[in-house]
């Protein structure tokens, strides 16, 4: 089921009161706040150089130095398990 309330579909608001939201949001903002009509891609923030910065490869100038290495394996460090020493005291009810 799909519902659309617009403002020109109810009376909630008159018709001069809309023409003044209109003339002071600009009609863009108008239709999006009031029609429901998106702007498209003019309502993105994001523009083509912004996008084919961000997935350009960029190459160092220099080789990475010791600090962007992986750090190496450290030896594992046994830890006795304590519940491998329980016993059993009594029943459970």
């Amino acid at each position: 089921m799909r519902l659309k309330a617009t403002a020109d579909n109810v009376t909630f608001f008159t018709e001069e009161y809309l023409e003044q939201q209109r003339r002071l949001l600009g009609e863009h903002n108008f239709n999006r706040e009031y029609l429901g009509i998106p702007l498209g891609a003019t309502a993105s923030p994001f523009n083509w150089d912004l996008y084919e910065r961000a997935t350009q490869i960029h190459v160092p100038l220099v080789q990475p130095g010791a600090a962007f290495q992986p750090p190496t394996e450290a030896p594992a460090i046994r830890i006795p398990n304590p519940f491998q020493r329980l016993t059993v005291s009594g029943a459970v009810r």
